[in-house]
Parts: C-alpha cells; structure tokens; sequence
C-alpha cells in the first residue's frame, strides 16, 4: 500500500497507483473527469480548504457506452471498491440552454459500475444528467455516511431543441438500477429535481420521476439520522420506487413534491 499526495492531477495519480493505495488531494479546484478501476482510498482537503473535483460542465459530447461510463462523469467507478472522504464534487454533464441537451447519459457527478463505494464528508451538487443526475449506481453498492450531502443536482436539462431534452428524467439525486444504496446517520438528499423546461415548447415541463432516489428493482436503506427531503418530480418526489426495496430504519423521508415515496 503507497500514500501519495496529487500534484499534476488526480487521473494522474489513480493510473499510476495499485490497489489499496492511499491518494491525498491538496485543496482547491481541480478540473477533471476521472475513471478509477482499481480499489483505492482518496482524501481531499490536504493543507486546509475545500478540495472541488468539477466536471466542467459542457465539456463536448462525451463518449458514453449508454451505461454510466462516460467522459461527462466527474468521477467514473469501474468494478472497485473505492471510499471517498471531504471532496465536493461538481459541474458534471452540460451547461444549461444546450442545443443537444445532457451530453451524460447517467451518473453525471459520480457513475458507479458493479463497484462498493463508500463517501464520507462527500458533497455531489450542481450536476445534470438524464438519469441519475448526482449518482448513477449499476449493480454496486453505495454507501453514504456521515456529512455526505446529495444536493441540487437534476435529472433533466434546459434545452433549446425539445427532441434531445426528452429522456428518462429519472433520478435527480441517485438513480439505483438493481443496486444497493445505504444511508447512514447525517447523509442526506435535499433539493434534487427530475423533470425539464424545454424552451422551443414555451417553457412546459416534461415529467420526470423520482425526484431524490429512483430505484430500479434495487434496495435502498435509511438508517437512523438520514434523510430525504424538499426533492420535486412528477412522481415520487422523495422516491419512485421501481419493483425494488425501500428499508427505513428511522430515515426521513418528508417535504418533497408531490409525494414522499411512490412505488409500482
């Protein structure tokens, strides 16, 4: 096991670490979209301050297989297990008003894929995807821990040409398609949103489902001290509940429009 500490750039780093390492990012802002396939732990916030892992944003128009894996994730997990502490993470997908709506399919600010992820003092906001605006979890496990914030993060984009804003608009906080999500005391999900606002159709909104969390025939765990809440959708403000599981073991599930938890 080696410990490092990031100077030229985090991708950087991960493809020259093996498994078990130990990666320390200095804080400020780095501007990057990162692929890890290997188990590691990354610690932000080295020397005091926010450390900011941001996207981009409009970055193009990625190179996405269709499920998950794509250059507009700001961070992409690949069958590992990966535990990331005091790192906000940002600006993935595309700029409001694009021509071609969301350049991510799924997972803007964090795509996991068959892979354990654990976030501890993690905040994932301001990212815009079709589904799964903040995660997108594949047949993996995510675990959220204490201090870790899903916020203000969308399922849906602004878009000049109605055609390409239409998508599953699924998910504004995590999208969980046949996975595990765990909630642990003082994680929390607040102010997502799954829907758009097409401008070629004098700003209607198309209907999005599962406002904080969609899960798709995965299982979804809120511990003591958790919470999900002021999230908006058409359906399943809180949770739209897709022939999976929802366990709540004193979690909070409150204040979301229309509904808390809508399950077919």
């Amino acid at each position: 096991m080696g410990v490092g500490i990031v100077t030229a750039s985090l991708q950087q780093a991960v493809d020259e670490s093996v498994d078990g390492c130990i990666i320390i990012m200095r804080a400020g802002t780095w501007n990057e979209n990162v692929v890890i396939d290997n188990d590691l732990m990354i610690f932000g916030g080295y020397g005091g301050g926010e450390t900011v892992l941001s996207g981009g944003g409009s970055v193009g128009y990625g190179t996405g297989d269709g499920y998950g894996i794509d250059d507009s994730s700001v961070f992409t997990i690949d069958h590992a297990d990966v535990v990331i502490t005091g790192l906000t993470i940002t600006h993935g997908g595309v700029s409001p008003f694009s021509e071609y709506g969301s350049v991510s399919i799924g997972g803007s600010g964090l795509s996991n894929i068959g892979g354990t992820l654990t976030l501890n003092g993690v905040t994932i906001t301001g990212n815009t995807a079709t589904y799964g605006g903040g995660i997108y979890n594949d047949q993996g496990t995510v675990i959220l821990n204490s201090g870790t914030s899903i916020e203000r993060n969308s399922a849906g984009v602004y878009s000049a040409i109605g055609e390409y804003g239409n998508g599953i608009l699924a998910g504004g906080g995590i999208y969980n398609n046949g996975g595990t999500i765990i909630m642990n005391e003082g994680s929390s999900i607040a102010y997502n949103t799954a829907g758009a606002i097409l401008a070629d159709t004098l700003g209607s909104t198309t209907t999005g489902q599962g406002g904080g969390i969609y899960n798709d025939h995965g299982t979804v765990t809120m511990n003591r001290g958790s919470s999900i809440t002021n999230n908006v959708a058409g359906l399943g403000g809180g949770i739209y509940n897709n022939g999976g599981t929802v366990n709540q073991y004193g979690g909070i599930v409150s204040d979301n429009t229309p509904d808390q938890i809508y399950t077919v």
